[in-house]
């Protein structure tokens, strides 16, 4: 299935695509909204798929990543995106936290192996 996204209910619009970067920061966001589980960025949920966004960085990169992330996309910018959607399947926190931490626990038995062989 394609991944699919709308812009028609972020407000300003036309304002937010002309910041610095705004493709590369827009393509981040919608695969991310995939990622982390979330259909659509609300007043409500917009700081829980930060959150995920940071969290996932810091699990698979490490901090370094998660840092430059926050500084490339600082949660204000994130709330200006509030509106977009996406076709991606939601996850509860619960879910999402669990598949986060069953890749550390896969990368961490990866590394382990490759230490006995």
């Amino acid at each position: 299935m394609s991944l699919n996204w709308s812009s028609s209910d972020v407000a300003n619009w036309d304002e937010l695509k002309e910041i610095e970067f705004f493709d590369n920061i827009l393509e981040i966001i919608v695969f991310d909204l995939m990622n982390c589980g979330i259909q659509k960025i609300t007043h409500a949920n917009y700081t829980e798929l930060y959150r995920r966004q940071v969290f996932f960085r810091l699990a698979k990169n490490g901090w370094k990543a998660a840092q430059e992330f926050t500084e490339f996309l600082p949660l204000e910018l994130l709330e200006r995106f509030i509106g977009l959607s996406s076709n991606a399947s939601n996850k509860t926190v619960t879910k999402f936290n669990k598949d986060v931490m069953g890749e550390l626990e896969w990368m961490t038995k990866s590394i382990i192996d490759k230490q006995k062989n």
